[in-house]
């Protein structure tokens, strides 16, 4: 499994139930990675998205603690065991664990991160407002930093994209 996120320079993710910055050419590159993927996320997260819908030409799993029924074009579950079970039933269908991506929010990060063998980071230079963090991969010694890019900037924010794996994955 893989999980993928923006971050600010002290690992926030996001403040309101926003995130920090939209950059045009990270949210094409987050496109490009999921397409055709299974996307792991939180209501909160599907809260976030343009009119609230489900990303196109995905499977969209959303983690939630009621059982409730939403939004079309989404699987919801409602618990960790029952999300292992839908990926080993989609593994079965033909999808590998690097097809599952964990897209947020917070807790579902925290929740599947475990299971998680890289991350893939758009990390901003500054530190902005935040209510909402993502695990300091820097500060867990199981997560090796494998690759970082040159910095870039768009719209006067500037980013870089680094890859995280998980100890012993090779």
């Amino acid at each position: 499994m893989i999980a993928i996120v923006a971050c600010d320079a002290d690992w926030g993710i996001g403040c309101g139930g926003h995130l920090q910055h939209r950059i045009s050419s990270d949210l094409r590159r987050f496109r490009a990675l999921t397409r055709g993927k299974v996307v792991i996320y939180g209501r909160q997260t599907l809260d976030t998205f343009p009119g609230k819908k489900p990303l196109p030409d995905r499977i969209n799993l959303v983690l939630r603690t009621r059982k409730e029924t939403g939004e079309p074009g989404c699987e919801y579950i409602s618990s960790l065991d029952g999300l292992l079970q839908r990926l080993r039933a989609l593994k079965q269908e033909g999808y590998h664990d690097s097809d599952f991506i964990v897209i947020g929010g917070g807790m579902v990060y925290r929740q599947l991160l475990p299971y998680c063998d890289r991350v893939l980071v758009t990390r901003f230079d500054d530190s902005y407002d935040a209510d909402c963090w993502f695990p300091d991969l820097d500060s867990l010694p199981e997560w090796n930093l494998v690759s970082c890019g040159q910095w870039l900037e768009e719209n006067g924010v500037r980013f870089r994209y680094m890859t995280y794996e998980r100890q012993g994955i090779a």
